[in-house]
């Protein structure tokens, strides 16, 4: 996959479309959250960091008949953070995705096929590169209250630095391939209030950056791929190895007035790589976003 083909084909479906009903959307998001292990290092060799991000995401949905609906969107998001400057970054890009509808009603599931991609930009170069990601979920609403719908995602990152350090093994630490799989749960209340939480399972590459030499020296068995990580001082080190991710989400969200949405978040995550290198990271955040 790459991006001019992803030109072609939301080229090409925008032409099919063009004769189908479309409804514009788009939405601004503030969060503010906090990492108490931002360079997933063990437990004696990590930092924290407080950080502001901003998203906006715009785009349009094309109905093109009873159960079939075509969504084609871009997106900006960017983050700054307090302490780690090398960790801010923009990422600008866009996405396409084919929603069937399996029948009428409330209760109908429903299926999607999406794909994207976007580059990011950090001031470590480091990090810098693009991203692409493959999707298909499902879903459906259970009761008039609850929805649930899973997700099976690939997805691969690209990075445009590749300064080997050490002889043999690769500098390019965030080449990542990675794929996962996403169960998702959605509650309303009548107040406006709901909850929603997640699980997911990941397997592909993980990256790890020690803060000073042999901090870990464990990792040079299993690593993929090394490189210096400035971001972090002038010993840091970023390596690439394989694991297994689990991931916990939870949320509480409430409908402040039309538009408006305010959310309180929590997500656990914990990081089994090969060679028992094991990193658990918990992050809290508070998010205000508003639908146009």
């Amino acid at each position: 996959m790459n991006i001019k083909f992803i030109l072609k084909i939301i080229g090409l479906s925008l032409c099919v479309s063009a004769s189908a009903s479309a409804e514009w959307y788009s939405t601004v998001e503030g969060k503010y959250k906090y990492s108490n292990n931002l360079n997933n290092g063990i437990s004696n060799d990590t930092v924290d960091d407080s950080i502001f991000a901003l998203s906006a995401v715009g785009g349009k949905y094309f109905q093109l008949n009873d159960h079939d609906k075509l969504s084609i969107q871009s997106q900006f998001n960017g983050e700054v953070y307090d302490r780690f400057k090398g960790m801010n970054n923009l990422d600008l890009g866009g996405s396409l995705a084919l929603t069937r509808k399996w029948a009428l009603g409330l209760y109908a599931p429903w299926t999607s096929l999406s794909f994207g991609g976007a580059y990011i930009d950090y001031n470590n170069q480091v990090r810098s590169g693009s991203k692409f990601h493959v999707q298909l979920s499902s879903g459906k609403r259970i009761t008039e209250r609850l929805s649930v719908w899973a997700d099976l995602q690939f997805d691969k990152r690209f990075t445009d630095y590749n300064v080997i350090v050490d002889q043999g093994v690769s500098g390019s630490v965030y080449n990542l391939t990675n794929k996962s799989f996403k169960l998702n749960t959605l509650y309303l209340f009548d107040s406006g209030l709901f909850i929603k939480s997640s699980y997911q399972f990941r397997q592909g590459d993980v990256v790890t950056t020690t803060l000073k030499n042999n901090a870990n020296p464990n990792i040079d068995a299993v690593t993929t791929a090394a490189s210096l990580d400035a971001t972090f001082g002038s010993q840091a080190e970023a390596y690439r190895l394989t694991g297994t991710t689990h991931i916990l989400n939870a949320g509480v969200s409430k409908v402040i007035m039309p538009h408006w949405l305010m959310s309180v978040e929590y997500q656990y995550v914990m990081i089994y790589g090969k060679g028992n290198n094991n990193y658990f990271v918990s992050t809290p955040a508070l998010t205000s976003s508003y639908d146009f």
